[in-house]
């Protein structure tokens, strides 16, 4: 059960650095409306898969050390 839940911890923090060296490596730039919706769009979905990770990695620690 402990090597789950190091398991989703390690997918979630490396879905997080993922996140952030992607983050640190944009460059502002002048775009149109509609490339700003695109962009959005692809940040947006991007933490929603952070958010996922997140979260089952939280409801497998909960399931191990809570019962639940």
């Amino acid at each position: 059960m402990l090597e789950e839940v190091n398991f989703g911890e390690q997918n979630a923090l490396k879905a997080l650095v993922d996140l952030f060296d992607w983050l640190d490596v944009l460059q502002p730039q002048q775009i149109a409306e509609e490339k700003t919706r695109g962009r959005l769009a692809q940040v947006t979905g991007s933490l929603s898969k952070v958010k996922l990770t997140v979260q089952e990695a939280v409801r497998k620690i909960r399931r191990i050390f809570m019962g639940e």
